[in-house]
């Protein structure tokens, strides 16, 4: 790594502040962005406040308190309350930041929290004093700060979290992603690196004890955090691994002998699938009997249900048929009163047209003509009558009071007339009125009468719909006869439920009594072989004895020469037995021994090996030492092989006891399976009955039920039609009470007219008398009566023609009050009367629709009871087919009704088709006769299977199986069940074995190469960080007499020893192989899981795993440090601490590899080390950008040069700048500064 400028250095802690921390009830700040050195007493602080720096780097500050003079806990000493905070100013990536730490609310744990700012500048900014003064609580004083827009991170409350934000923890980040957006505003380096293990990097040279352990610890957790797989038992020494290889042995040879017993399930398949299409279709029986009594069921309810809807229908229909007559009636009745209304309108409009009313409105609006025309007259006749004007005017007079009294009495009269006419129109506007009012009474009358005999309907038709239910509930069960059919059901299902349990647990058992039959037949096997073994081992003792114990015997004499000569050839050439043979009376003639002959033989006697008889007394007592401590393994072996066997016998008694009680409970609940079954049948029976009975009784109670509602149908039929009756003649009544009044109101105005004609002539006679009189007077006087007649008769008629015109007045007024009146109406009559006639036609649509409703009911009535008669006829007829077929099957099954616990038959779907299944059971019936034949074949075939499973164990194995069988021997059950075990071994326990095993030995197979890989993986990585390690170290070692430092790390697998064997075996393992291994690999298997379990490997960790020595050149002299007492012992304190503040140094920047943060190292004691040799220290950590932070009691003029920061630390006062003592300086007292508090 190159050496960094100073200047470069940009990121890293800047000072530390106390504030009524451990130095209580003070602030203190402690700046160190530079070599400091902390002066002080022993007990003074200085340590404390080192512990800081490791606090700060991520490590848990319980850890460092603990270290710290055992201090009660780190809230208690260094946060007394709830005021009290630690604030570390740093330089992160996005500039000036500081992380405070203080105690929560609860006062019980310790709070982190990251604000961007100087200090000075947040929480010490003047306008913050006076919080200060007042001792504010640090939440409170964070909550200011909030408040005046300073950016403050989130509670920050594990260590974890801390130092991930503050190392840019990318790991931890994918746990929790607000992490990630806190350390990109409060890292201290920048984003793409991680500041990796700084606290372990601060916190170990501090310590005092186990330094080389921890250093170790720190370089694995570091380095080789992520090879755990090499660690722990991970089962490669499982004592199944064992059996595992057992049971691969075994099963190569149990293979060879099962594949003739395919031929056995084939057969045994055949016959179960015909025995159970006879069982399925017996069982399709008893499912199509239920479903035809079901069906019969349903099909009643379904008829019953129809009838009770018939009747429901029939009942709508015809209430709806007499609703619409009603209404059909009294729309009538107001299409008559409407129609009668536009007739009396139109007669009066025929009769205004025959008074010509519209030429009498034209000659009414021509009155003033007529009045002209009369004053010319009158004119006229006033010149002719000058001559003679007191008899005119005379006559005239007269004349006018004649006329005015007729006018008078016309006006009575027509007035009178006109009363009577208006009286005519109200008469007939109240008859409409009380004809409407009549209509809406009898309309409600009507209502309530319909709402009356609907309200007696809807309860008779409640009881036909109770009685209705009554049938429908007759055919179904009652609640207690189901709660004791559903309880015989339940206790038949969990007695089939246990039988089915205590079954598979008798299989069980049965299976486990052939095993432990088949252990205990290995066990009494291997004891045999053993006890032969140790009879052989025990043989060889004895015969080894007897050649200890040989005297007289040739070899004996041979033992007595001086010179051991004769073992290099007769030694060698003599037969073995000879040597131990006695009465040869050997003796020495010539001494011949050192020659390579005898008796004048001469062979190549170095390529032959002395026998053992010939060894040496004392070789021979080793061997037989050797032979004692076999037998006595052996002896061993076979005491712990009986104990297994008797073992294995008591188990193999207590499962057969357990059998035979499994057994006749099996029995028992067979037997009360079958009572379960009988009394079933009986329930349901008893049930039937009851349920006949029921409908009996509720079909008679239906069958009154409807001809009540057929009788009220009837009352209420007439009385409507008498209520009908009634309110015709009421209607009527009023009819012929107006037209009563009309009648007489129409001669009232007929007697007015002849009274006005009456008047009118009696005033015309008035008159003309009159005008007689005058003629005879004018005549008198000489005047010309005639012309004078004339102009009389001309004003007469001007005159006439004018009272006639102006007597218009009053009809014309009657017209057109009529007009506005009753003409006005006419065309909303008119429209009325259509809406009406709409109205009947589409009640008299609908009345038809309803009794074309009525009949379609009463058609579709009679084609449902001849579809009941045929459905019923159909399922009767094909439940006595079945009844016939079933009892026709029930004889020919019985055969089997003790296999049928035994075969799991799946849940019985009802046959699609009737005549199919039909034809079906018949063709089982027809082919039972094959069923025996084929049980014959069965029996032939179970014995050619048992003669070829001779000399496997399958022989015995099905005995053991069929042993306690409850069938008849030979019997087709007892086949039946033999070719069951049969089929489950090659099924289930051979293949299931097999494939069992083979996955088995894959899956150890791949742990075992898995671990080997890693191994090798960690042994390589091992040997390369070991190198790294010592390359970074030398790069930068400015010190002449340290030379060759190196961290030397070693893997320790070889020392385990189980290395090689796990070679072995690795380099035979072949995953894909789907099949079972050879010998060959099976015994390496076997020797490495030895080697492993004698390895103890489950207790190893990384640790463990790994050794560490540092060993370095002191000037010429090669020193080597496995622990701190090789430390203590290698040299002097001093040169040994400063070796590891050199590795220290060095593995900084490889660990934290942001070039641009500063790192400080905290140490205590620097004064062990010689000053020029702390000064180039203090030279290459500035380098490396590392400060040291250092605690002493006192520190010389010389060291102090390279110190930027140097202070006095007392925790009563405070901290204060240290001044060195100048050489001249007399008093040294005067050196002391100034606290600050």
């Amino acid at each position: 790594m190159n050496n960094i400028n100073e200047e470069a250095i940009t990121k890293g802690l800047k000072s530390v502040y106390l504030h009524n921390s451990y130095i209580r009830n003070k602030r203190v700040k402690l700046r160190c962005d530079g070599h400091t050195n902390l002066i002080g007493g022993n007990g003074r602080g200085k340590t404390s406040m080192l512990n800081l720096l490791p606090i700060f780097a991520g490590i848990s500050p319980e850890s460092m308190v603990q270290k710290a003079g055992n201090k009660s806990s780190f809230l208690d000493f260094y946060l007394p309350n709830l005021q009290s905070m630690i604030i570390y100013e740093y330089l992160g990536q996005q500039g000036m930041c500081c992380v405070v730490m203080y105690r929560h609310q609860n006062g019980t744990k310790l709070i982190y929290r990251f604000v961007q700012g100087r200090a000075e500048e947040t929480f010490f900014a003047p306008q913050f004093d006076e919080l200060f003064a007042k001792n504010t609580q640090v939440n409170e004083i964070i909550h200011e700060l909030h408040l005046n827009n300073i950016k403050i991170s989130k509670q920050i409350e594990t260590i974890l979290d801390y130092r991930a934000i503050l190392h840019n923890d990318k790991e931890r980040f994918a746990r929790d992603k607000s992490l990630r957006i806190l350390a990109a505003d409060y890292a201290m380096c920048d984003r793409q690196y991680t500041l990796r293990h700084l606290g372990e990097l601060t916190r170990v040279p501090m310590s005092q004890v186990d330094l080389i352990n921890k250093f170790k610890s720190m370089l694995v957790d570091a380095y080789l955090q992520d090879e755990n797989a090499v660690v722990g038992d991970k089962g490669l020494t499982h004592t199944a691994n064992l059996n595992l290889i057992e049971d691969m042995r075994s099963l190569q040879e149990f293979i060879k002998a099962s594949s003739q017993l395919e031929k056995g399930r084939q057969l045994r398949t055949n016959v179960i699938q015909t025995y159970q299409q006879l069982l399925k279709v017996k069982l399709q029986g008893h499912v199509l009997t239920e479903q035809f009594i079901e069906d019969e069921c349903e099909l009643q309810l379904e008829h019953d249900t129809y009838l009770l809807k018939y009747e429901q229908d029939y009942d709508v229909l015809q209430t709806t048929i007499t609703d619409l007559a009603t209404q059909l009636h009294s729309k009538q009745g107001e299409h008559t009163a409407v129609k009668n209304q536009i007739e009396h309108i139109n007669r009066q409009e025929q009769e205004y047209q025959q008074l010509n009313i519209d030429r009498m409105i034209s000659e009414y609006h021509e009155l003033p003509a007529y009045q002209v025309k009369v004053q010319e007259e009158q004119a006229q006749l006033q010149r002719l009558e000058a001559s003679a004007k007191d008899i005119v005017d005379s006559h005239d007079q007269h004349r006018h009071q004649i006329r005015e009294e007729a006018s008078r009495e016309k006006g009575l009269w027509e007035q009178k007339k006109g009363d009577i006419h208006h009286q005519q129109i109200e008469l007939f506007k109240q008859q409409s009125l009380d004809e409407e009012v009549l209509r809406a009474d009898q309309q409600k009358e009507l209502a309530e009468l319909s709402n009356r005999q609907e309200l007696a309907l809807e309860i008779i038709n409640e009881n036909i719909q109770q009685a209705h239910r009554s049938v429908g509930e007759a055919g179904a069960y009652t609640l207690d006869e189901l709660q004791h059919l559903d309880l015989n059901k339940k206790l038949l299902k969990q007695q089939k439920q246990q039988i089915s349990e205590y079954l598979s647990k008798h299989i069980l058992l049965k299976e486990s009594v052939e095993t432990h039959k088949k252990q205990m037949h290995d066990a009494l096997k291997a004891l045999e072989k053993h006890k032969n073994l140790l009879g052989k081992e025990q043989e060889q003792e004895q015969k080894l004895r007897e050649q200890l114990n040989n005297e007289g015997s040739l070899i004996s004499f041979l033992r007595t020469h001086p010179n051991e000569a004769w073992k290099q050839n007769i030694g060698k050439l003599i037969n073995p037995v000879l040597l131990l043979r006695k009465g040869l009376n050997p003796k020495w003639e010539t001494d011949e021994l050192s020659q390579n002959s005898f008796y004048g033989l001469h062979l190549e006697l170095d390529k032959l090996s002395l026998p053992q008889e010939a060894d040496t007394l004392e070789d021979l007592k080793k061997r037989i030492e050797q032979q004692v401590l076999r037998c006595s393994q052996y002896q061993a072996d076979q005491t712990m092989l009986e104990r297994k066997t008797n073992n294995a016998k008591e188990e193999l008694e207590r499962l057969q006891i357990e059998l035979s009680v499994s057994e006749q409970e099996l029995n028992n609940l067979n037997r009360k399976s079958q009572e379960l079954e009988a009394a079933q049948e009986r329930i349901e029976k008893d049930i039937r009955l009851n349920v006949n009975e029921r409908k009996e009784r509720a079909t008679q109670l239906l069958q009154d039920a409807e001809q009540q509602q057929k009788s009220l149908i009837q009352q209420h039929k007439s009385a409507k039609n008498n209520l009908q009756q009634l309110q015709e003649k009421a209607r009527d009544s009023i009819k012929a009470k107006y037209q009563l009044k009309d009648t007489q109101l129409q001669q009232q105005v007929k007697q007015m007219e002849d009274n006005i004609r009456q008047a009118i002539k009696q005033g015309d006679d008035k008159i003309a008398e009159l005008l007689r009189a005058k003629d005879r007077a004018l005549q008198a006087e000489g005047v010309d009566t005639q012309q004078l007649k004339h102009a009389e008769q001309r004003l007469a008629d001007a005159q006439q023609q004018f009272e006639t015109v102006n007597g218009y007045i009053g009809r014309i007024n009657a017209y057109h009050k009529w007009v506005e009146v009753e003409l006005s109406q006419r065309a909303g009559l008119h429209d009325q009367l259509k809406i009406i006639q709409e109205v009947i036609e589409y009640l008299e649509k609908e009345h038809t629709a309803g009794v074309k409703a009525l009949q379609q009911l009463d058609k579709e009535k009679s084609e449902h009871n001849r579809q009941y008669q045929a459905a019923l006829k159909i399922i009767q007829r094909k439940s006595q087919q079945l009844d016939d077929l079933l009892k026709r099957m029930e004889p020919s099954i019985l055969d089997f009704t003790e296999l049928e616990s035994e075969f799991a038959i799946d849940e019985v779907e009802k046959p699609l088709d009737f005549d199919w299944y039909l034809n079906h059971g018949q063709e089982q019936l027809s082919q039972l006769a094959d069923l025996r034949k084929e049980s014959l074949k069965l029996h032939t075939l179970v014995k050619q299977i048992l003669s070829l499973a001779q000399g496997n164990g399958l022989e015995k194995y099905w005995s053991n199986q069929m042993l306690d069988s409850r069938y008849q021997v030979d019997s087709l059950p007892y086949m039946l069940q033999a070719m069951t075990v049969l089929g489950k071994m090659l099924e289930h326990e051979i293949p299931s074995k097999i494939n069992a095993t083979i996955v088995a030995y894959q899956s150890l197979g791949i742990v075992f190469q898995n671990h080997y890989e890693s191994l090798k993986r960690f042994q390589r990585k091992v040997s390369r960080v070991s190198d790294d390690l010592s390359s970074n170290i030398n790069t930068h070692n400015p010190f002449s007499s340290l030379s060759d430092i190196e961290i030397r790390l070693e893997a320790t697998i070889n020392k385990f020893g189980y290395l090689t064997d796990l070679e072995s075996f690795v380099n035979k393992f072949e995953a894909d192989v789907n099949e079972l291994p050879n010998e060959s690999v099976i015994a390496s298997l076997e020797n490495a899981v030895k080697a492993l379990h004698n390895s103890n490997v489950e207790s190893h960790d990384l640790k463990t795993m790994v050794e560490m020595s540092i060993c370095f050149r002191e000037n010429t002299r090669l020193v080597k440090v496995r622990n701190d007492r090789d430390l203590a012992e290698a040299s002097s304190t001093g040169l040994s601490r400063l070796v590891i503040l050199l590795i220290f140094t060095g593995l900084i920047r490889h660990l934290c590899s942001d070039e641009s943060v500063a790192i400080h190292l905290p140490i205590d004691e620097l004064g062990q080390i010689d000053p020029s040799n702390s000064i180039k220290l203090l030279e290459l950590m500035q380098q490396q950008q590392v400060y040291l932070v250092c605690a002493q009691p006192q520190m010389s003029e010389e060291i102090g040069k390279s110190f930027q920061y140097k202070y006095n630390i007392d925790k009563d006062k405070g901290i204060s700048q240290f001044v060195v003592k100048s050489k001249t300086q007399q008093n040294p007292l005067l050196a002391t500064g100034s606290y600050v508090g």
